[in-house]
């Protein structure tokens, strides 16, 4: 895999926020970063910086920022 434990399962868990809000674009982006593990949204943008290439995606991560 070329990554540690810690890495890995923070791609999951950005992974797995990201298809809860594609699939229900109806929920908040915190209720889906809190529903996937991250402790607070400072770490779940973080780890999306660093794992999302997505520009699409990116934007509609941060799309409760520019309400």
């Amino acid at each position: 895999i070329g990554q540690d434990l810690r890495s890995f399962v923070g791609r999951l868990r950005v992974e797995h926020a990201c298809r809860l809000i594609k699939n229900n674009p109806h929920l908040t982006v915190q209720f889906a970063a809190m529903e996937s593990g991250f402790s607070s949204m400072n770490t779940f943008y973080r780890a999306a910086s660093k794992y999302v290439a997505d520009e699409e995606t990116m934007q509609i991560l941060s799309k409760e920022d520019m309400t």
